[in-house]
């Protein structure tokens, strides 16, 4: 398993010499096989492991457990450790959405955090290869496109997975045969949650037809994750052909097929900050292309075409004198 993780590392040039490293670790399996992997291979990668811990503060005394056998262990290795504390359900209830969204978006925005005060660092996640397979077939109830078939990547920005090609079931046994102690999260059991039903339910039928379930799953997201980078690269290279003093040449992105006019209203929107697309607003948005027109999106942004451009602007801006914002073209 080790040599698994290092050849990612590698491949995925995840790590320099000099980085300092922040490892999320929870005090599972999972987290605590992490920490301790980037702690051997500190030496060897040239780099410093700094631990992060967020108690969610919702499982109560098991919460508080985890927590302080997180700074027990790392006290016994000499790893610095950061802790913060959140009432998860409080901010869920006042933002109103779900626990589950509110706890990742506040374990993110603590990581990230923690990464703007140390130099060359990089936020390390102990996402798992078993953790992909549940996230593709989640991705699938919703309906998805490419881009959710692609799962979890190995490398976002600043955060890296080291352990994305490593099973559960692998990890479990690493821990075992090198005396990595972790705990264990009881609501992992429970069925409240969707990706817990999936864990629990569907991945063992789905591994009675294909034993090599997760294997499958690793090699179709890798295979996707290149179509969808080819694709990607095309429709950037489109809009900068077809960018124009305020927006984009309708007569430039429908002379290319539906895929890539798609992306390319994709891209264009998300530029402009526009965020939680949906396949209807980008129908809705090629549309406008053909038969011209506007439509809303997210975030009160209103997409448009405007004197041959597709062009984004405020929704509360109409009417009638709509303020256009010039558009940047890529990489400028």
């Amino acid at each position: 398993m080790k040599d698994k993780v290092t050849a990612l590392i590698a491949e995925q040039r995840m790590l320099s010499a000099g980085d300092t490293v922040i490892a999320a670790v929870s005090g599972g399996a999972d987290s605590m096989c992490l920490l301790s992997l980037l702690f051997e291979l500190r030496q060897e990668l040239q780099i410093a492991v700094i631990a992060a811990h967020m108690n969610h503060l919702l499982r109560g005394a098991e919460a508080d457990r985890d927590e302080a056998f997180v700074e027990d262990w790392c006290r016994q290795h000499g790893i610095p450790l950061q802790v913060e504390r959140k009432n998860v359900a409080e901010l869920a209830r006042a933002r109103g959405i779900g626990i589950e969204e509110c706890g990742r978006e506040e374990r993110y925005a603590f990581f990230q955090r923690l990464y703007a005060q140390f130099t060359c660092a990089k936020i390390a996640t102990a996402h798992t290869l078993s953790d992909q397979v549940e996230t593709v077939l989640l991705h699938l109830t919703r309906g998805t496109g490419g881009r959710g078939l692609c799962g979890i990547p190995p490398v976002r920005g600043n955060i890296i997975r080291p352990l994305l090609n490593c099973t559960r079931t692998e990890i479990e046994e690493y821990c075992r045969k090198n005396a990595i102690p972790y705990v264990v999260d009881t609501t992992n059991g429970s069925s409240d949650y969707a990706r817990n039903r999936i864990r629990l339910h569907v991945v063992p039928e789905l591994k009675k037809i294909n034993p090599g379930l997760e294997e499958a799953v690793r090699r179709m997201t890798g295979q996707m994750a290149e179509q969808e980078e080819y694709l990607t690269a095309q429709a950037e290279k489109l809009l900068l052909q077809a960018s124009g003093h305020y927006g984009y040449s309708v007569k430039d992105l429908t002379s290319e097929p539906t895929v890539i006019r798609l992306r390319c209203c994709r891209i264009a929107a998300e530029r402009t900050g526009v965020s939680n697309l949906e396949e209807r607003h980008l129908k809705q948005m090629d549309h406008l292309l053909f038969h011209g027109g506007r439509c809303s999106l997210p975030g009160k942004v209103t997409a448009e075409v405007f004197r041959g451009e597709l062009r984004f602007v405020p929704a509360t801006d109409f009417p009638p004198n709509a303020f256009r914002v010039r558009v940047a073209p890529p990489n400028t």
